[in-house]
């Protein structure tokens, strides 16, 4: 079972290490970050901080290994941004600054990205956003283009590994 243990996605060698002892991995050269498992599937979850627009904030974002992007936000996380906007629970030197400068919103699309043997996804707006920095623990990123995703959760996705050996301590 994963839930007991270490795996090492190491992009440039092409290669994923399962192992039970954490040992078998150089930790003295890693960065930590704590992981976070709420399900019974055991998904990681990392808290991550960043700067999208003008906003600074905090969220719980899984690590879908499946998705090939960097970080998506979901619509749940973009609606509560949308929220604290529009109620004015944001400074008052920000509360004149137009929602898409406010999120850093580049470009939107009215569409579906998937399809399935139920017919296409119905179509939905889809955005386009510059994250001006964006971190986990002691993991840091600069001006990452990131898009929105209908779903319950934010994500980050397989494109973190073209930037270094990934490694989850189920343990």
């Amino acid at each position: 079972s994963l839930r007991n243990s270490v795996i090492e996605f190491n992009f440039k060698a092409k290669k994923i290490t399962i192992s039970s002892n954490y040992k078998s991995f150089e930790y003295g050269k890693i960065k930590e970050n704590e992981l976070i498992f709420k399900d019974f599937q055991s998904t990681p979850i990392l808290k991550v901080k960043m700067k999208l627009g003008y906003l600074n904030f905090s969220e719980e974002v899984i690590f879908d290994s499946g998705d090939d992007s960097f970080y998506s936000i979901s619509t749940n996380t973009l609606n509560e941004l949308l929220s604290l906007i529009n109620e004015k629970k944001i400074p008052e030197e920000l509360q004149n600054i137009s929602q898409s400068d406010l999120l850093g919103i580049i470009e939107s699309s009215n569409g579906s990205f998937s399809m399935s043997l139920f017919g296409n996804e119905t179509d939905n707006t889809h955005y386009k956003f510059k994250i001006q920095d964006f971190a986990f623990g002691t993991t840091n990123f600069d001006n990452i283009i990131a898009t929105s995703t209908y779903g319950n959760n934010s994500r980050i996705g397989s494109e973190i590994l073209n930037y270094g050996k990934l490694t989850l301590d189920y343990k």
